[in-house]
């Protein structure tokens, strides 16, 4: 039986760019305030109540923990719930978790409020708003990914000053105030978040059905939107039942096909858990996983350990701010040449990461204010070459469909990675109480992860035996 099956094709711009706004929005309200002003808003506040870098590791890694844990319920949600649902519900979360903050006099309370609901609703959103961003591009997809990134630079350069400004005029539950209220930005994005399906450009292909010992063969050719369906029986005794605008399966047959799976087998099926057979996918699942988490501590740290070498608050917002410079003029380069030069973003991703190891060993040497606003300028514009690429990095290597549940297990990824790297670097940081031996905890971790990724990018380049 031959049916005519509608295709979906990317709008590549329209209302599409509203989804870029919004995936800005996004992270601008919710990453922006963790990576560059956390320590600024909250690391007095834990100072006064007998916690130090320890502290601050253990909210951020709840939140990352939350937040990546909740990543791999993105492909079941997805495939059952609307992406404006499931974002609106992440939206409250977020925004319940940020307005508690207001209230917080204990570490704990603080992971609960910042660490655990506003890392669980960032967890439920972001899967959401990259899906949408990528069904609505196709060719711009790189393009406008680094765009929305690029969007939250300013945030990164403006937010330390504002906020170390703000703790001086109203004080710690002012800013934490202020900061809630920032924080519903991220109704922005649920608002936006529009189905692709009223956007996009239809086309029909021939789908070519026969059910012979319960196997499906299909061919596929792309037809004219106007073309009227045609109908023609293969096979007499195909079990098939038909509706005005589809051939679908008899229910009792499908029943039956789908009895014939375990629980096992549907939550492979359910997670797509056959990407784990590929080593070369574990390896950049959790290298992404360890450096984005490396990165998530350092820069939450780097600023109390500028605190404790003797630099002022005011020199240590403005090292963070000029990190977000730096960061800006990253993504902004980036936006440009991946606009018009084809590369693969797994070698910008290696080499970056390479960069930003050697960096952080730069950090444990003694040296003037100016040197180190050079050294925050240069980490901030390597940083963004690792993490700007992360979503094309994986559609670049797995097709689109596949994409929610390529994410969801990167997130279950960071979420173990995030428990290692929380409970190694705390240990280190309250046992020895000495900055540099927490920073090459850093460099030994780090360099293992750089090991890794330059002997797969050796194997899948090295040349082939005639």
């Amino acid at each position: 039986m031959i049916s005519k099956k509608a295709v979906l094709i990317a709008p590549d711009g329209g209302w599409g760019y509203m989804i870029v706004f919004g995936f800005t929005c996004v992270l601008g309200t919710a990453v922006s305030p963790l990576h560059s002003s956390f320590s600024i808003i909250f690391g007095k506040f834990l100072s006064e109540i007998g916690d130090g870098p320890s502290s601050v590791a253990t909210v951020t890694s709840v939140f990352s923990l939350c937040f990546t844990f909740t990543g791999v319920l993105a492909n079941p949600l997805i495939q059952k719930f609307p992406l404006r649902t499931i974002s609106f519900f992440g939206a409250t979360l977020f925004v319940i978790g940020a307005l508690l903050n207001i209230f917080v006099t204990k570490t704990w309370h603080l992971v609960v409020t910042y660490g655990i609901l506003s890392g669980t609703g960032f967890g439920i959103i972001l899967p959401c708003i990259l899906t949408s961003i990528n069904s609505y591009f196709d060719k711009k997809r790189a393009t406008m990914n680094s765009l929305a990134q690029l969007g939250t630079c300013p945030l990164f350069i403006a937010l330390p000053m504002c906020f170390q400004y703000f703790m001086e005029h109203f004080g710690f539950r002012g800013t934490v105030a202020i900061l809630a209220a920032y924080s519903a930005n991220m109704f922005i994005a649920v608002a936006v978040m529009a189905p692709v399906e009223n956007h996009a450009r239809k086309e029909y292909e021939l789908v070519t059905v026969n059910i012979n010992g319960k196997t499906l063969e299909s061919v596929t050719k792309i037809v004219n939107e106007n073309m009227e369906k045609e109908t023609k029986v293969i096979d007499e005794n195909s079990k098939l039942t038909e509706d005005k605008d589809n051939c679908t399966i008899n229910p009792k047959l499908e029943e039956a096909l789908n009895n014939k799976f375990g629980l096992w087998q549907r939550i492979i099926h359910m997670f797509d858990l056959t990407l784990l057979h590929d080593w070369k996918f574990v390896n950049l699942i959790f290298g992404m996983a360890m450096f984005f988490n490396l990165d998530v501590y350092y820069l939450t740290m780097s600023p109390m350990f500028l605190l404790r070498r003797g630099f002022d608050p005011n020199q240590v917002a403005f090292c963070v701010t000029t990190a977000g410079l730096g960061d800006f003029c990253g993504r902004f380069t980036l936006t440009l040449i991946s606009k018009h030069v084809p590369f693969k973003f797994w070698f910008v991703v290696l080499f970056a990461s390479f960069l930003m190891f050697l960096l952080r060993i730069v950090f444990m040497i003694e040296m003037s204010y100016t040197l180190m606003l050079g050294l925050f300028f240069v980490t901030g514009f390597s940083r963004s070459y690792v993490h700007t690429p992360v979503p094309i990095l994986f559609t670049e290597r797995y097709n689109i469909e596949r994409f929610p549940a390529v994410w969801g297990l990167y997130s279950v990824a960071s979420g173990f990675v995030n428990i290692i790297l929380g409970v190694c670097i705390g240990s280190v940081a309250d046992y020895f109480k000495n900055d540099t031996y927490t920073m090459h905890t850093f460099t030994i971790i780090s360099s293992v992860l750089i090991t890794t990724w330059f002997i797969q990018a050796y194997l899948e380049n090295r040349p082939k035996k005639q």
